[in-house]
């Protein structure tokens, strides 16, 4: 007794792998209330957010815009090319999204029911951070330098991980 397979492909929505690249020239950008505005010739955007492609390599180039929808607005190749006060604005508002603090020292870790519970001193004063799922929100870049992403997104840089002092070392060696 033979039995046939019959694949039934469903029918998949088209995937937009096309870039719209923005024309700084055509683009205006200000604050209403609390939120970032577009504007471009033909139609505005409200309660916009701005995203780096790539946050922490190269945060001047290609940041893409999104609408309250998460519908892709278009894309900056380089925000250097918008006037000063744009450009500052938009500035501002990347760097809130992509906070970064540089820890100087580790105090402590604790791994509490999953997550890593660190308290450091950062730059910006003390800080009390969790993490979880260290492959994803631990990121190894070259020269000692490593990233942790907390669970609410906000980053933590050490620069140098071989410039920590020995009880930091001890403290988040389990991670690194």
């Amino acid at each position: 007794m033979s039995m046939s397979v019959t694949n039934s492909l469903v029918p998949q929505p088209p995937i937009d792998l096309d870039l719209h690249f923005l024309d700084p020239q055509q683009v205006t950008l200000r604050k209403v209330g609390d939120d970032l505005a577009l504007s471009l010739p033909d139609v505005s955007y409200f309660q916009v957010e701005a995203r780096r492609a790539f946050p922490l390599s190269n945060k001047y180039l290609y940041v893409t815009f999104f609408d309250h929808q998460e519908q892709e607005i278009g894309m900056l190749k380089d925000i250097r090319q918008l006037p000063i006060e744009m450009r500052k604005l938009l500035e501002d508002e990347l760097e809130q999204r992509y906070f970064t603090a540089r820890i100087r020292r580790v105090r402590s870790m604790k791994e509490e029911f999953g997550l890593f519970r660190l308290m450091v001193e950062t730059d910006k004063g003390p800080r009390e951070f969790f993490l979880r799922n260290l492959r994803d929100n631990v990121v190894r870049l070259p020269n000692n330098r490593i990233i942790l992403i907390d669970m609410h997104g906000n980053r933590f840089e050490i620069r140098d991980v071989s410039r920590l002092d020995g009880r930091s070392l001890s403290n988040i060696a389990k991670i690194i």
